[in-house]
């Protein structure tokens, strides 16, 4: 995929912020815009909290449909991206904290892994390191994107 030019980038960041009211968009890569949607929950112990629903856009400004909501949405690697999911909050010293689940994404906005890991780090050599509960397994990003990654069989770190 060609990535589109940096004065195409900018129109379309303008229109997709002019389109939602002004909200904050970033650029993705791999020719992938998210709208950041703020939001305020109340947490546990009372305060509120800001987070936010990202919605992805492709390059020609159009919203690509998710199959769930994300709180975030980071920067695509190797055609896919890690998105998180919050999962509710801990208190810690009186102090609420998100609870954050991860997944992947691929451009089109499939759900590759469901949102279950504790962390998952996509390097720029196709490698994924991921978590869960407290083990961390190692994949390529193929394995994510032909479906055959397996928790139980993958390699441990």
């Amino acid at each position: 995929m060609n990535e589109i030019g940096h004065e195409k980038r900018r129109e379309l960041l303008e229109m997709i912020a002019s389109n939602n009211n002004g909200q904050e968009v970033n650029y993705v890569g791999f020719n992938r815009f998210v709208l950041r949607k703020p939001k305020i929950e109340k947490a546990i112990s009372g305060e509120e909290i800001f987070i936010y629903e990202d919605i992805l856009f492709d390059d020609n400004g159009n919203r690509i449909h998710l199959s769930n909501v994300y709180n975030s949405i980071f920067a695509f690697r190797c055609g896919i991206a890690v998105v998180c999911m919050r999962d509710g909050f801990n208190i810690v010293h009186g102090r609420s904290y998100m609870v954050s689940k991860y997944g992947l994404i691929s451009a089109k906005g499939i759900e590759l892994l469901s949102c279950e890991y504790d962390s998952i780090n996509v390097s720029i050599d196709v490698c994924i390191e991921i978590s869960k509960s407290e083990k961390k397994k190692f994949t390529y990003v193929k394995n994510i994107i032909d479906g055959s990654f397996d928790w139980e069989r993958a390699i441990e770190v």
